[in-house]
C-alpha cells in the first residue's frame, strides 16, 4: 500500500470523525466494531453531504448473503468476506478510486460549471414561455394532461 496514506481508527465513532475531518479518497471498514458498527458507519457517511461521495469497502467475517445485502443497502460500494485475497482488495481500491476520479474529470470538464446566473435566468424564462405556450395552445383540448407537456 505504498501509494496510499492510511488513517486508522479504533472504532466506528472515531472512524466517522476521521472521515469527516480528513475526507479520505476511500473508507475501508470492518463490520464488527465497537461503539458504531460498520453498517452504522456506512449509513452515517453515505447520508452526510460532506462524505456521501466517498467509496466504502466493507470487510467482514460475516459471509452470509443477508450480511452482504445489509452492507450494500447501507451504501457500501464493495463488500469482501474474510479471509479476503489481498490482490482483490487492492484491485477493488484502485477501481473505486479510479471510477471516482473519472467521474470528477468528466463533470469538471463540462461547461455546466461555467453557466452564470444571467444565463440560468434566461434559460428559465425561455422554458417557462414554452410551457405557457403549450398550455395556451391546448386550452380547448379536454384530453390534454400534464404528461403531454413533457412530451412536447
Amino acid at each position: 500500500m505504498e501509494h496510499y496514506t492510511i488513517l486508522k481508527a479504533e472504532d466506528g465513532v472515531q472512524g466517522e470523525a476521521i472521515a469527516l475531518e480528513e475526507i479520505p479518497d476511500i473508507v475501508i471498514s470492518d463490520v464488527m466494531m465497537p461503539k458504531k458498527n460498520g453498517y452504522e458507519l456506512c449509513h452515517s457517511l453515505k447520508t452526510n453531504d460532506k462524505t456521501n461521495h466517498i467509496p466504502i469497502i466493507m470487510l467482514t467475517a460475516k459471509g452470509e448473503h443477508e450480511a452482504k445485502m445489509e452492507g450494500l443497502q447501507q451504501g457500501a460500494n464493495a463488500y469482501l468476506s474474510k479471509p479476503f485475497d489481498d490482490e482483490e482488495l487492492i484491485i477493488t481500491i484502485k477501481n473505486l478510486i479510479e471510477t471516482r476520479n473519472n467521474l470528477w474529470q468528466h463533470f469538471k470538464s463540462k461547461d455546466m460549471f461555467l453557466i452564470n446566473e444571467m444565463d440560468i435566468n434566461s434559460f428559465e424564462d425561455k422554458f417557462l414561455q414554452e410551457v405557457f405556450q403549450i398550455i395556451k395552445d391546448n386550452m380547448d383540448n379536454e384530453n390534454f394532461k400534464v404528461d403531454d407537456i413533457a412530451n412536447k
